[in-house]
């Protein structure tokens, strides 16, 4: 029942931005080719950063064709979790193949393949300690799927779930050149954030859930 109310959290909390207030900030669009390779569903691929190899899952909805530039979500897992496991709780992909938008679900670091994390700043685990670039990764991960695929550079978001929801607000704070908004769910801004350009947000927290720092409940 956790697992299905956060997949919840996220598809509204991020559903509400894609299509909802930030729909106005469609009007200046990228239009990149797709691929001749390009097959709709959800893939497993790779980019080599910082020395290391990142993987990512990413999802292209069916009937895309080149002349339709889509909206980019990424979905960050939450701590000790997997790309896979985002996929799952969110139930993203299936959203994207509905309203015809691209989903991406990439992987953070840690000390074992099974255990990422992300450096949201403060927090958290492998990636913290060990100063893992993962803004750096994010944005040279939206270069690569913008030179790929037909991206609507004007439509990128961001949303994730506790360590995910973390960087979610990094991204925001020290992306917004890139990133449209963001819907953070059960995940706290833990660092100075001064973005360059506003950055819509929308946030869902709930006290039932025991991970993330939530004060007040």
């Amino acid at each position: 029942m956790i697992f299905r109310n956060r997949g919840i959290l996220i598809l509204v909390a991020i559903g509400a931005l894609v299509f909802g207030v930030v729909w106005r900030r469609a009007t200046a669009r990228a239009v990149l080719a797709f691929p001749s390779s390009s097959q709709p569903g959800t893939q497993s691929a790779s980019l080599d950063f910082g020395g290391r190899t990142r993987a990512y899952l990413l999802h292209v909805p069916p009937g895309t064709d080149a002349k339709t530039p889509l909206p980019l979500v990424f979905v960050l897992h939450g701590a000790t979790q997997s790309a896979a496991s985002a996929e799952r709780m969110s139930g993203m992909s299936a959203k994207a193949d509905h309203n015809h938008f691209i989903a991406i679900y990439p992987s953070g670091t840690g000390r074992l393949s099974g255990v990422p994390f992300w450096n949201a700043g403060k927090c958290c685990g492998y990636a913290l300690q060990n100063q893992i670039d993962d803004i750096g990764f994010l944005r040279t991960l939206i270069d690569k799927l913008e030179r790929d695929y037909s991206v609507d550079r004007k439509r990128v978001y961001f949303t994730g779930i506790s360590n995910g929801a973390a960087m979610s607000y990094r991204v925001a704070c020290e992306m917004s050149d890139r990133v449209a908004a963001i819907a953070p769910v059960e995940g706290a801004l833990n660092i100075d954030c001064r973005p360059s350009t506003p950055v819509s947000a929308r946030g869902c927290r709930s006290c039932w859930f025991s991970i993330s720092w939530i004060s007040g409940c």
